[in-house]
């Protein structure tokens, strides 16, 4: 915990100094993360295991081909490497409310700080931030309209979150690995003929913790719980899978 809560210290700093720039927290492996502050403000979070796996499931109620024109669209006016250009699209075209988007520009930053998190557990990461000016934040496009919270609430939420996950015994249990179901005759005999029809639909290898929990209406947290049991017994295996490409958005997918 001693790692985990110098890293709060610090990143909490840049609220308190009103950094303007970005904040780079990367692990000793392939990990990066980006965090943009606007006079201490977190404006936007990216990087990581799953961006656009996490467009595609908070994405689903509205997903058609003319929307995946207007992101696709978006993404070449941007021209950029960053995904916010969903959110310039979901606001150009207003297709959500500002609530709603703002919520998941939210929940985009404390994913990303539960993650940050869980792997400042198992090492000391590295942070790096680059100041800029002003001027130089604004061209990056991003809406500051959209960011009305403070980054030190949004690090106690998620710092809250993650001690809640640790007490249930889930700290070696990622919300971005995806179950799939082991056919296994004890289990056969466990469960409901229906039962095991719906975990072979939802726990296919393909879907992680956080889209099954999305797709259930509950929280993550709750989901890994459920399958721990499972998990134990070899009925369900847990597995890293890639973050989905941008071919899942194009005209074709």
């Amino acid at each position: 915990m001693k790692l985990i809560n110098r890293l709060v210290e610090r990143l909490v700093v840049f609220e308190i100094n009103q950094f303007t720039g970005v904040v780079t927290i990367a692990s000793s492996g392939s990990q990066q993360w980006n965090m943009y502050f606007y006079k201490g403000i977190i404006l936007w979070a990216e990087g990581g295991a799953h961006g656009y796996r996490f467009w595609l499931r908070h994405l689903s109620t509205i997903y058609s081909q003319d929307n995946i024109r207007l992101f696709d669209r978006e993404r070449v006016v941007q021209n950029n490497n960053s995904d916010y250009y969903f959110v310039h699209a979901l606001v150009k075209n207003e297709l959500l409310t500002r609530s709603k988007i703002r919520a998941l520009i939210k929940l985009r930053i404390k994913n990303i700080l539960f993650d940050i998190f869980q792997l400042s557990e198992q090492e000391s990461l590295k942070i790096v931030s680059k100041s800029q000016s002003s001027y130089q934040s604004l061209k990056n496009n991003f809406n500051l309209a959209l960011s009305d919270w403070k980054f030190r609430d949004l690090l106690v939420e998620t710092y809250q979150n993650w001690l809640s996950w640790r007490k249930k015994g889930l700290s070696l249990y990622s919300p971005n690995l995806a179950p799939v179901l082991c056919l296994n005759p004890n289990l056969s005999r466990q469960v409901s003929p229906l039962a095991l029809k719906n975990m072979q639909i939802m726990f296919n290898g393909q879907n992680t913790l956080r889209d099954v929990a999305v797709q259930m209406d509950k929280d993550v947290a709750d989901v890994i719980q459920a399958l721990v049991p499972f998990v134990k017994r070899r009925y369900v295996q847990l597995l890293e899978v890639p973050d989905l490409s941008m071919t899942n958005f194009s005209i074709s997918a």
